[in-house]
């Protein structure tokens, strides 16, 4: 059985799939750091370069405003990259990444105090509709315990 290879070995190899990569992935680096500074600082923030395919260059963004924003940019965009053989801009909309639901919360516990105070306020109440519903609400509290 072979020894497995280091990280250091796979990517210091001479590989050609993996220096296409690696080649791949230093001029994306830099386009991103090209675009951000070529674009104004609330879109940049908000744009990324996903890819390249017959000097057609993928941006990414988060919504459809930024998406308009961005095509607005697009004479300036070419014109700064030209030096990357960029010819044209396709812009793709990759909301971002929703968040994992925190667990549902627990309701919040009446006190026995507020309890007392809702049954004072039904044994006053004159509207029969209104009294039932604060007798039900000062319930509760004996039911979370």
């Amino acid at each position: 059985m072979k020894a497995p290879k280091s990280l250091k070995q796979i990517l210091g190899s001479k590989n050609p799939g993996m220096q296409e990569l690696l080649q791949q992935t230093q001029k994306l680096r830099q386009l991103n750091a090209q675009l951000a500074y070529l674009l104004p600082l609330p879109l940049s923030l908000h744009c990324t370069a996903a890819g390249i395919s017959n000097q057609t260059l993928t941006l990414l963004v988060e919504s459809a405003a930024w998406a308009t924003r961005l095509r607005l940019q697009t004479p300036s965009i070419l014109k700064g990259l030209h030096h990357f053989q960029i010819q044209a801009l396709t812009v793709k909309i990759q909301p971002p990444q929703a968040t994992p639901q925190t667990a549902a919360r627990a309701r919040p516990k009446m006190s026995e105090g507020t309890s007392n105070l809702l049954n004072n306020l039904a044994d006053v109440t004159s509207d029969p509709k209104l009294k039932l519903a604060l007798l039900r609400l000062a319930k509760n509290s004996s039911k979370q315990g």
